[in-house]
Order: structure tokens, then C-alpha cells, then sequence
């Protein structure tokens, strides 16, 4: 194999996070060279891990577009913190850059190569029934199938940074999710008061089965939605009803 760009990329997209002698080996090449050819990509390499785990990594497009996705936690106050980038890498997985410790990181995930996403941000998967209404909802806009149980890796992380503002845990993925939530913020109603309850509940109801998708993507199976209602002495006016 030639020492060049060209089949840099094709070595890395075909292997995943290799060593540098490793890269050199396959290329026919000196380490020097090796790493010039690493300089010479850009940020279309990733490389991570210290010493002789020090693995590089070709970046990989996500719909034919270059993907990085800044990782967000909101704190308890409301307030997000930025705990690290995303990036798609080849064949398959990811490279997770920590900022801010956010979740402890397996073993074999310590210098941020995973397999898939990083483990975490499954969790943030739409499921049960307002996760079906949410893929339905969001779906065909991205292109992507209307059960979120078909998403991949890919699917997920483009309904994540598209319109997961508001899904379960203290996650957002991507800055256009992070622009939602604040705008979500400021555009905040008032909680529901007891006086009207069960009206403007029978409303939300309704709402819900047609569709139309108020509140969070909660799991479960049984129909539900979410609201913010008064509740004097709680942390938070937001429930599942």
C-alpha cells in the first residue's frame, strides 16, 4: 500500500482506531512518515489515548455531511454545561472528547473510542408511546423510520441533535438541540393551577392521541403526556399524567 493521504484514509476507514506503528506497517512507511501523513488530514483524523495506547482514527460523515456534536448536561438550576464533543468515526462508533466529567467511562472506553455511541446517550432513545409519537412526529422530516426502535446509531444521534430538546435525563446532543431547549425556556408557560385541572388535563389528553405531542417523549407504553403544574413544596411543577 502506498505511503500517502489517500490510502491513509482507506486504511483507517476499513480498521477503525489504530496505532501508529501499526499505521506504519501497513503503509510501507516510517513512523515519521506516518505522522506526517496524520498532520497533512486535518481534522479528518482523530486521534486520542496517551503513549502506546495512542490510537488514530478516520473521521466518518453522518448523510454525507462531516458530524461533530457538542455533548450538554443541564444542571438542576437549568443552567447547561458543554461536557464534551462527538465525533462519527469509521468504520463504525465514535470518539467522545470529555471537557467536564459526565459519566463514568468503561475501561476499554478511558481514552474515548466507542463502539457505538458512548452508553449514555442511549438512554436518551425515544421509547414506549410518546416515543413512537415523537418518531412520527420528527421522522419523516429527517428521513428516518416512524418506529424508534428501527433507528441505528446514526438515526438516533440525527433525532438527538434535530429535535431532542426535551427527552429524558439531563442530555442535549448538538447545538441546534441546545438552542431549542433555551428557546423552550423563554417561551416557558406558567404551571397549571388546581382551579381547571382536569379540563386543561382532558385538553392535554386529548392532544396527545391525535398527536400532536405535548411535553416530553417519556418511556412506557400506556398512554400519557407530561405537564408543569403548581405543586407547592416540590422541586420541580413537571409530572407524567
Amino acid at each position: 500500500m502506498a505511503a500517502d493521504l489517500s490510502s491513509l484514509g482507506h486504511l483507517l476507514r476499513v480498521r477503525g482506531p489504530t496505532g501508529l506503528a501499526d499505521i506504519a506497517v501497513a503503509l510501507g512507511c516510517s513512523t515519521k512518515t506516518a505522522q506526517r501523513l496524520i498532520a497533512a488530514a486535518g481534522d479528518a483524523a482523530v486521534g486520542a489515548g496517551q503513549t502506546r495506547r495512542r490510537r488514530i482514527a478516520w473521521r466518518r460523515d453522518v448523510r454525507g455531511q462531516r458530524t461533530e456534536s457538542p455533548v450538554y448536561r443541564v444542571g438542576t438550576q437549568g443552567r447547561p454545561e458543554r461536557v464534551g464533543l462527538l465525533r462519527p468515526i469509521s468504520p463504525q462508533g465514535c470518539h467522545f472528547e470529555v471537557e467536564s466529567p459526565a459519566w463514568p467511562a468503561p475501561d476499554e472506553a478511558r481514552d474515548g473510542w466507542y463502539g457505538g455511541l458512548p452508553y449514555a446517550l442511549y438512554d436518551l432513545r425515544p421509547q414506549g408511546f410518546l416515543g413512537r409519537a415523537f418518531a412520527r412526529r420528527h421522522g419523516a422530516t429527517l428521513g428516518l423510520p416512524p418506529d424508534p426502535r428501527q433507528w441505528d446509531d446514526d438515526a438516533l444521534l440525527l433525532g438527538l441533535g434535530a429535535f431532542g430538546d426535551d427527552l429524558p435525563g439531563d442530555l442535549l446532543v448538538g447545538d441546534l438541540a441546545l438552542r431549542r431547549f433555551l428557546d423552550t425556556r423563554l417561551q416557558a408557560t406558567a404551571p397549571l393551577p388546581d382551579a381547571g385541572l382536569a379540563a386543561a388535563y382532558a385538553g392535554l389528553a386529548a392532544q396527545v392521541m391525535e398527536g400532536a405531542l405535548p411535553g416530553s417523549s417519556a418511556g412506557g407504553e400506556f398512554p400519557k403526556f407530561t405537564a408543569a403544574r403548581e405543586l407547592p413544596g416540590m422541586a420541580t411543577p413537571h409530572c407524567v399524567i
